[in-house]
């Protein structure tokens, strides 16, 4: 502040003040002359509440009257309310910074509270307690007293041009070029208003200020900053922030070869190239030359296009575009690196899983096989029982190696469904049969409910509809330990060709707690394996419902109550084929349980040969033992070679081929069957225990005629060969004749032969009437009578071998 002494003083101040006016008023007129833009109409709101608060100042200073001096005093701080809010909106549009809502409403508010009590000073003392008009004897002066609002009002305005500088300075640290010097400019305005703000914020007036100077200057520094760096020319504005904020370097050259413009990220690129003349440059005349380029600098890679700017068919220049790959490529090389080890990963999984459904399935091929002899033989009810319960077990493994892979093929993609013609009743008969044992061993009701207006014959996949049910009823038996099981089936239409199917399966098991139902459907999962660790499983069966039930339009849908039970409902989608209603399911089903199921083959062929190639002789034995009804004409092969010899010797209508053997494998021998003609026309179908994803069809394309996993499911074995046999081949079958005599009033035989052949031969002529035994080396007979007796022994008659046998002389019924 300054304390005048004299007239002239300051007539001299009130001049330079009225000049402050005058300039104001100039630069308005000014920019009011630029072009229309948001940063013409956010600056003339600025200069505009800094002149009308000017006026308001000199009328202050130019009167003696208390009633002018009020008025003065509103112009003044009801522009000064305005003057915040535009400086807020002035560093928003200026630094394109996107200032919050919040900031603009809350000070609009406080300058709306700030204005009324200014237009109202007379009759409150919130702002002021006091204004008093003095003369000294050269000037008037105005004695101003602050109420309690003053020291608000002074806070706010700090506030708010410290709130610009903030703006401003952290939009510096982000600008480039031209942006960086306008905000300069910028800063040295705000910075001049806050100076201000705190010098007359923190004294109360007693002689006349300088706050006219601060506005001036502050006013000025930004109008020069924005005509010099255009700022008023929106377009112009917009062109340089979209090339100085593009992540690709742009170059522009004259037709001469003149560079006349690049942006930031051209000069950070290519510094070398961006200073003189293309032409000079050998980079940049190259990419010319080609167009485009792909270039390595500093272990940078960057894209390089070049492209003329023409108008009116006109060569004005040329425009470079520079795109730094070098992220791009560094992620590539990480992306391949990461594939190759993800497909490292999964060619060790699925080797694991070859090598462990080969190790598991092979012995199981021969437990199942064998176990499947003994149910169709035996007529002792414990037998049967034992079996029966072997038979479970068997199934209970494979399904879990099963459960293993089909997982595996689901997540790579390659889970497919193959539809077929099937009866709905068939299969749940199947399931009923499948699991109402287990049900009735741990003592609990069995129920199934069919609606009798289902569909007699549908279209889907089978097998995956048989899956999904024995998943879903097999787990309700494991989970239950007392009450019932509840199965009911029934569908809804949904068009006249298809149906939607439900099957909802009811428990009064464990149940399931609410947190524990997300893991329901995920990988490896059991729920609570404290409590469950004796039921077996591996978690997996739920996971493949869902993914197949989806495949088929479908979803499962689980509600359960801990300690109550479950609910699971699974919905899928089937064409109709047959529209005829099943009927009553129960009575049909009480009717199947009640009659004796006899077995007979639906094969046989007494006309066909067929080659049976397997170098596991416990494998040749279940395969020839499971198609001994038939009738069919079965001579065997332990390897590769062997199999050769005996096509070149002998023409077989059919060969069952097993894929892992020493020597050459089964791929390797039916290629040079097939090369050297020596099968024209046979199909050949591969034995293996390979069933991972994707086997089957590999199989094929490698020229199998079909494909049969082990286990070896003889319902499975039989419908391939009738499938593939010649049809001339088949007779009708004939149900199997009871033996003669009771197996346990069979007299017991042990038979020796090298040969194969000669093996099935006693076997078909001495197991009417006899319990045999047949072994190939004189060493097994050996070791099987070290620990058993039988009746009759059959080997070629001579004197060393029954001494070979630890036998002095031969038996009397011996031949």
């Amino acid at each position: 502040m300054f304390n005048f002494t004299s007239d002239s003083y300051f007539t001299t101040y009130l001049s330079a003040h009225l000049f402050v006016i005058l300039v104001l008023f100039t630069i308005i007129l000014l920019a009011m002359r630029t072009k229309s833009s948001e940063a013409r109409h956010t600056f003339l709101f600025f200069a505009g509440a800094a002149f009308v608060m000017m006026a308001g100042y000199y009328f202050e200073l130019s009167t003696s009257l208390k009633e002018v001096y009020i008025i003065a005093l509103k112009i003044q701080y009801f522009a000064a309310g305005f003057l915040l809010v535009a400086a807020i909106k002035l560093v928003s549009v200026f630094c394109m910074y996107p200032v919050p809502r919040r900031i603009l409403i809350t000070q609009s508010i406080i300058s709306a509270i700030t204005m009324l009590l200014a237009m109202t000073m007379e009759y409150n003392s919130f702002l002021f307690t006091d204004l008093l008009p003095q003369w000294n004897g050269h000037y008037h002066r105005l004695i101003i007293a602050g109420g309690i609002y003053y020291p608000i009002h002074c806070f706010d305005c700090v506030l708010v041009f410290f709130y610009c500088l903030y703006v401003c300075i952290r939009s510096l640290r982000k600008s480039k070029g031209r942006d960086k010097k306008r905000i300069i400019w910028l800063i040295v305005s705000m910075g001049m208003l806050t100076l201000m703000i705190i010098v007359r914020s923190f004294t109360i007036r007693h002689g006349y200020e300088v706050i006219s100077f601060f506005v001036l200057a502050s006013t000025i520094c930004l109008f020069v900053s924005l005509v010099r760096y255009q700022f008023f020319n929106s377009r112009q504005i917009a062109i340089e922030s979209v090339f100085n904020h593009n992540h690709d370097g742009i170059i522009v050259a004259s037709a001469d070869g003149n560079i006349t413009f690049f942006n930031h990220q051209a000069e950070l690129m290519l510094p070398e190239s961006v200073r003189g003349n293309i032409n000079h440059d050998a980079l940049l005349q190259m990419v010319l030359d080609e167009r485009h380029s792909q270039v390595t600098i500093n272990n940078n890679v960057y894209d390089i296009h070049a492209e003329d700017i023409v108008e009116n068919n006109v060569l004005l220049g040329y425009e470079f575009v520079v795109t730094d790959l070098t992220e791009l490529f560094s992620y590539m090389d990480q992306l391949r690196e990461k594939t190759e080890e993800a497909d490292r990963a999964n060619a060790a999984k699925l080797n694991f899983l070859a090598n462990m459904s080969h190790e598991i399935r092979t012995p199981l091929n021969a437990i199942l096989g064998m176990n499947e002899m003994i149910l169709r033989e035996s007529k002792n009810g414990s037998v049967q029982k034992y079996a029966l319960d072997i038979q479970s077990a068997g199934k209970t493994l494979l399904s879990i190696v099963n459960d293993i892979l089909d997982i595996s093929k689901i997540e790579s993609g390659k889970a497919q469904l193959v539809n077929a013609e099937y009866s709905l009743s068939s299969v749940l008969n199947d399931i009923v049969n499948m699991t109402m044992r287990k049900a009735a061993s741990k003592g609990l009701k069995y129920e199934i409910n069919v609606s009798p207006d289902i569909p007699t014959r549908l279209y889907g996949d089978e097998i995956r509809i048989r899956q999904i049910m024995l998943n879903v009823i097999n787990n309700a038996v494991k989970y239950t330990a007392k009450g019932s099981v509840t199965v009911n089936v029934g569908f809804t239409a949904k068009s006249e060709t298809t149906i939607e199917l439900a099957v909802r399966v009811e428990d009064t098991g464990i149940g399931i707690c609410k947190e524990d139902l997300g893991k329901l459907f995920q990988t490896f999962q059991r729920l609570d394996e404290t409590k469950n660790r004796k039921i077996e499983g591996t978690g997996l069966g739920l996971i493949i419902t869902k993914q197949y039930a989806e495949m088929m339009n479908g979803r499962v849908e689980v509600s359960s109550e801990p300690g109550v039970g479950s609910v699971f409902t699974i919905y899928f989608d089937q064409r109709v084929l047959d529209p005829r209603p099943l009927g009553d399911f129960t009575q049909a089903l009480h009717r199947a349980q009640a009659e004796h199921e006899v077995y007979v083959p639906k094969l046989c062929a007494p006309d066909a040969k067929v080659l049976i190639v397997d170098d596991n002789e416990m494998n040749l034995q279940v395969i020839t033992g499971l198609l001994g009804d038939t009738r069919i004409m079965l001579n065997v092969a332990t390897s590769g070679e062997q199999c050769i010899e005996m096509v070149r010797k002998k023409h077989y209508d059919l060969i069952l081929l097993d894929q892992m053997m020493p020597g050459l494998d089964g791929t390797q021998t039916l290629h040079y069957m097939r090369d050297h003609g020596l099968i024209d026309g046979v199909p050949v179908i591969v034995l293996t225990a390979d069933a991972v994803v994707g086997a089957r069809e590999a199989y094929l394309a490698s020229g199998f005629n079909d494909y049969l996993s082990k286990p070896v499911m003889y319902a499975e074995l039989e419908n391939a060969l009738i499938t593939h046999l010649p049809e001339k081949l088949l007779t009708p079958p004939q149900p199997i004749e009871a033996s003669a005599q009771p197996a346990e009033a069979k007299r017991s035989v042990l038979v020796v032969d090298a040969s194969p052949e000669k093996l099935k031969e006693c076997k078909a002529e001495l197991e009417t009437h006899y319990s045999g035994t047949y072994v190939r080396s004189m060493e097994k007979a050996r070791q099987y009578l070290e620990k058993h007796a039988v009746d009759y022994i059959i080997l070629p008659a001579s004197e060393e071998s029954f001494s070979a046998l630890g036998i002095d002389a031969a038996p009397p019924d011996s031949d």
